[in-house]
């Protein structure tokens, strides 16, 4: 197969992993589903969603629960169902917690330091495999954004350069928003010491999940600790960073980000947490929000739909 032959040739060792042949099996599995899915409608598709995520079997199993509640399930059939049904021409995906850190967890800590090294860097090489899977059978559908190994610098190099070979890539309820706010700050108030990451980089664009989460409300306090750099920061927020809508964020939480920060629609994307949202929070009410929004017109809602995505990307993914 594939995947373990380019991981052979990598020194990554497959079999460290327990359900490595499980793994193995459903990228095979998903070549089989392919030819039996019949695809719905997508003929007045218009939406991207730019935040999505795929939950193999195998890696559900690693992290039962999210945010206090049980993690769910997931199929390529019902995700493109869920799309249809709500004009979402295109999804990007990216897995969720814990991604490849699934062994430096409390649930499944790996005490011996080399293991926990090896397995990190497997893990992150099969979530590659089967995300890249799913976009290569459906590129119309799907796009993905790559698993690193952090924080194993080396290996996450490797990773990240194997990962662009694979498909088109681009590049507790209260826990999220607050999350989402420390490490906006960090990109700000990187040490040491303070190198401002976020302006260090000026070619770097980041998609800020959750409608930037509690940071509008904290923004202009955080950033009187830093006045030689602030303007520079407001400047980049409203410039590089886009700001996607999984969660209830619109048409209420938004506007912390557009009054808030002063940040234009056009820095907007669409999201809907798939398949976290579903049961979590109403999505179709969060796109409804979107749709009924007042303090919008037309033109800037389809920019939210899709083409503030197309920016953010710049032909990396096609649409």
């Amino acid at each position: 197969m594939a995947t373990a032959t380019a991981s052979m040739r990598d020194n990554i060792d497959l079999t460290v992993l327990p359900f490595h042949k499980e793994a193995l099996d459903s990228i095979t599995q998903l070549r089989k589903d392919a030819s039996t899915i019949s695809l719905p409608d997508f003929t007045t598709a218009t939406k991207t969603d730019t935040h999505t995520h795929p939950i193999p079997s195998w890696f559900r199993t690693l992290e039962l629960s999210a945010a206090g509640r049980e993690t769910p399930t997931w199929d390529e059939s019902s995700h493109l169902t869920f799309m249809a049904e709500r004009g979402i021409k295109k999804s990007i995906l990216s897995v969720s917690t814990p991604q490849a850190n699934a062994f430096a967890s409390p649930n499944k800590f790996e005490p011996d330091a080399e293991l926990r090294k090896k397995k990190t860097v497997a893990l992150a090489r099969l979530l590659n495999e089967y995300v890249a899977e799913v976009c290569r059978l459906w590129p119309e559908r799907f796009s993905w954004m790559g698993v690193t190994a952090l924080p194993y610098v080396a290996e996450s190099v490797r990773e990240v350069e194997y990962a662009l070979g694979l498909a088109p890539l681009r590049s507790g309820l209260g826990e999220f928003y607050f999350e989402t706010a420390r490490a906006l700050s960090s990109l700000i108030a990187s040490s040491p010491p303070f190198n401002a990451t976020l302006l260090k980089y000026p070619s770097l664009h980041w998609r800020i999940s959750h409608g930037a989460g509690a940071f509008p409300d904290i923004s202009e306090r955080f950033l009187l600790g830093f006045p030689d750099i602030s303007a520079a920061a407001q400047e980049a927020y409203k410039s590089r960073l886009w700001y996607d809508s999984a969660g209830p964020v619109w048409p209420n939480q938004i506007k912390g980000v557009l009054e808030g920060m002063g940040v234009g629609t056009k820095q907007c994307v669409f999201g809907t947490d798939y398949p976290y949202g579903i049961g979590f929070w109403d999505v179709d009410a969060n796109i409804k929000g979107l749709v009924e929004a007042e303090f919008m017109g037309g033109e800037e809602k389809e920019g939210v739909y899709w083409r503030n995505a197309e920016r953010l990307w710049g032909g990396k993914i096609k649409f």
